[in-house]
Order: structure tokens, then C-alpha cells, then sequence
């Protein structure tokens, strides 16, 4: 395989599990939320 070819992949491996830590990240963030927001009321 061609070193451009590899990085290309990684680079879009990366982006990948990127996008999916932010979206985990933002589901817990609503979820606390709404944990916290049935404790106050």
C-alpha cells in the first residue's frame, strides 16, 4: 500500500472515532441533564 493511501485511512479512521465520542459525549451530557433537572424540580 502507498504511505498516502495509509494516512489517508487513518485520518478518516480518526475523524470517525471522533465523530463518535462527540456524540457520546453530547447523549451523556443530555442524560446528566435530565438527571439533574428531575432533582431540582
Amino acid at each position: 500500500m502507498r504511505r498516502e493511501t495509509i494516512i489517508r485511512l487513518e485520518s478518516g479512521q480518526y475523524n470517525l472515532s471522533v465523530g463518535l465520542a462527540i456524540r457520546i459525549a453530547k447523549t451523556l451530557i443530555v442524560a446528566v441533564g435530565d438527571i439533574f433537572y428531575v432533582d431540582i424540580v
